[in-house]
């Protein structure tokens, strides 16, 4: 279709896609336009706060954004995400061409204690209308559940958000000032909780469990995730951005984590752990680098997610292999060990095994893993809810989920970030609480 902003012309274009995808044996209608001239994230930033979700991919080649939802799938009509991932599955099978679901999980849905009010424990839904860009093409689409009444109605509001998107001014990026700040666990209760967490290891043969903290932030103004979003991107980083809003709330983050990565029955995961900072120069940086790449304490932390992850892709997957081992990703603010896998799925195997199986991986969780999230559950001052649990979309040929880490939670002029670090025998508390500190900086920077 034609690269047109007209009043007109996207209503032509619209009718004519409204035709071609008018099946009647669909249950869910899919309508799409291509325009141009668009920034997906301004667009994001546009729409009326309480409905929406952003989504950028870590190479840069697609970002999505919507609002609205035509259909959504949480807890109250599935006991388990496995559940709910697998009727998914079942419904993008009878669905029309480009249709995915977007959304996310809590990290333990077997943690009691309450989950952040709209989210729940999972929640993935289609977007009402939904503007997404895959390398230089733009598409907007709206879709409507089949028996909703006449698509017309969607198709005017699809041509009117194309219209409005086009133009504007430039958003507001201002974010306001820092007020005050409450860690939560105190750093004497974090030293506390690592002596503890190092004891338990030594007592039932648990090799790593990864602790985190959240520290909550006052602004001196609401919020826009979108502002947020935007410095965020600046440093340039290479990690998926993301936000989910439900109501008032707001899941976002800057994850550099893939937790898996599907193209047909081909699939990508990656171990993501093992730590050092950033220094002030190249030379500091360097300096870094080739201490971790000596330390027998990162090399071991990594070892258990890559011997996890391994051990996983062999269950699920009729071939794998290793496509690289502990190789150093430099971020703006710390340095990673990072190991690369592909594996080609067993068939039968879907998106809810794939996430069962992957999910928590030992970066995030521990090892072994059961064992490691129950301490979890028993040590840690907070929830964790969304924060390091899988986060992305699922689609008819392709899904891609990143581990919700370097991440926060909006709440008008309220930020809670979150960050985490593996505990090994050999942790040392300092050293663990300013790993954090430095994974919490990519968000302190940006509010600068």
């Amino acid at each position: 279709m034609k690269d047109r902003l007209s009043t007109c012309g996207i209503r032509d274009d619209s009718r004519a896609a409204a035709h071609e995808c008018a099946q009647p044996d669909l249950p869910v209608l899919r309508a799409e336009v291509e325009i141009s001239g668009v920034s997906v994230l301004d667009w994001f930033s546009r729409q009326a706060s309480g409905e929406r979700f952003y989504w950028a991919s870590r190479d840069g080649r697609e970002e999505v954004a919507g609002f609205g939802t035509t259909i959504r799938i949480d807890e109250t009509q599935h006991t388990t995400a496995s559940e709910a991932l697998t009727a998914i599955r079942n419904a993008l099978d009878r669905g029309p061409a480009g249709l995915r679901y977007y959304g996310g999980m809590c990290f333990d849905p077997h943690d009691e204690r309450p989950s952040m009010k709209g989210f729940g424990r999972f929640a993935f839904f289609i977007p009402a209308v939904e503007l997404r860009r895959c390398g230089p093409r733009i598409t907007l689409a709206a879709t409507q559940v089949a028996d909703a009444g006449p698509f017309e109605t969607q198709l005017q509001t699809l041509a009117d958000d194309a219209l409005r998107a086009s133009g504007g001014e430039a958003q507001n990026r201002t974010v306001g000032r820092v007020l005050s700040r409450t860690d939560t666990p105190r750093r004497d209760q974090w030293t506390t909780m690592v002596e503890q967490t190092r004891a338990t290891m030594q007592r039932q043969s648990i090799g790593k469990i990864v602790l985190s903290r959240k520290s909550e932030l006052t602004m001196s103004q609401p919020l826009e995730a979108g502002a947020l979003l935007a410095r965020l991107q600046k440093s340039g980083d290479g990690s998926y951005n993301f936000c989910f809003e439900f109501g008032r709330r707001s899941f976002a983050g800057s994850s550099p984590e893939c937790l898996y990565r599907r193209s047909g029955r081909d699939i990508y995961t990656e171990a993501l752990a093992g730590t050092c900072g950033v220094g002030k120069t190249r030379k500091e940086t360097e300096a870094l680098r080739t201490e971790l790449l000596d330390s027998a304490k990162e090399a071991d932390e990594h070892r258990y997610v890559f011997d996890g992850i391994l051990s996983k892709l062999e269950h699920i997957c009729s071939r794998h292999h290793v496509l690289s081992e502990r190789e150093v990703l430099k971020l703006s603010h710390v340095q990673h060990f990072v190991s690369r896998f592909k594996g080609h799925l067993k068939d039968g195997v879907d998106t809810a095994q794939i996430i069962e199986a992957l999910h928590p991986t030992a970066a995030v969780g521990g090892y072994p893993q059961q064992a490691a999230v129950e301490q979890i559950r028993e040590i840690e001052h907070h929830a964790r809810q969304w924060y390091a649990g899988p986060v992305g979309w699922l689609g008819q040929d392709a899904d891609e989920f990143t581990v919700g880490i370097r991440s926060c939670v909006i709440d008008a002029a309220t930020l809670t970030l979150y960050a985490g670090a593996g505990i090994v025998k050999a942790s040392d508390a300092a050293s663990e609480w300013a790993e954090t500190e430095a994974k919490m900086q990519h968000f302190i920077e940006a509010l600068a």
